[in-house]
């Protein structure tokens, strides 16, 4: 629902490449950079046993190790832990943010929620994030993580059917387009050029 507000006012095409495509390709490269100068260090350097590292320690302790075969290892670190920390924060304030608008009446993408409202659902992310650390540690957290990712695997791959679902169903014009939704319809045009449909068949019938 997060994303649903930041992509308000944004085409299709918009919120797909913005949200999809340059995240996936992100990880792409991130993974083949990481990933290839943990295999060049473990398979033709030997600087570092990595494998030994990651059976023994965890992912977390290999990925501080990573950087220790790299320069300005002591920077990386922190740089590292500042871009996790930043990451972490931004994730659990669109959390609040999304919780507390849905607690509210009448809400839209206008609406923004009260602070004492934000404050409380950020207190409990807090609160059930130490819980599980207290009790269960690391290994508790990524339990209950793998736990509740699974239901949620089939509740995203219905929301993604419904809205499949919903753009096939929408009114069309007789040139193809859709019909403008009613509270857009009369809304001023902007200028900007009408981009061209896709030549792909599926694509085009989604409005991309």
């Amino acid at each position: 629902l997060f994303m649903v507000r930041c992509a308000n006012g944004r085409t299709l095409r918009e919120f797909v490449l913005i949200e999809w495509l340059l995240p996936a390709l992100f990880g792409i490269v991130w993974f083949t950079v990481f990933g290839g100068t943990i295999l060049h260090a473990q398979l033709w350097e030997g600087s570092m046993d990595f494998l030994n590292i990651y059976n023994t320690q965890g992912a977390e302790a290999l990925t501080l190790a990573l950087f220790d075969v790299l320069p300005l290892s002591t920077i990386a670190k922190i740089v590292m832990l500042v871009i996790i920390t930043i990451s972490l924060v931004t994730q659990c304030d669109s959390m609040a943010v999304t919780l507390a608008g849905m607690c509210m009446d009448d809400s839209n993408e206008n609406t923004e929620a009260p602070i004492w409202m934000k404050l409380f659902w950020g207190t409990v992310f807090a609160v059930v994030a130490a819980v599980f650390v207290v009790l269960g540690g690391i290994d508790g957290v990524k339990t209950i993580k793998s736990f509740a990712g699974i239901p949620m695997c089939f509740i995203c791959l219905a929301c993604l059917l419904g809205f499949i679902r919903f753009i096939l169903k929408r009114p069309r014009r007789a040139d193809g387009m859709f019909e403008p939704e009613p509270e857009v319809a009369d809304a001023p045009d902007n200028g900007e050029p009408m981009a061209p449909r896709s030549k792909i068949k599926f694509l085009a019938k989604l409005g991309w």
